[in-house]
């Protein structure tokens, strides 16, 4: 991608996803999950988080 094309999609990001995200987030409703960690480190937390451990 060209840095003006990285640019696009920052600015897209913070106009339309982070808004919803704050939302969500302010409601005390998002849940979060780093997706940094091994597959089934990922699985795990997402099972733990939205209670089906």
């Amino acid at each position: 991608e060209t840095p003006a094309a990285i640019q696009r999609r920052i600015a897209l990001f913070h106009k339309f996803t982070k808004p919803v995200l704050d939302f969500y987030r302010d409601k005390g409703i998002l849940i979060e999950i780093d997706g940094e960690k091994s597959i089934e480190e990922i699985h795990e937390e997402i099972m733990r988080k939205v209670g089906k451990e």
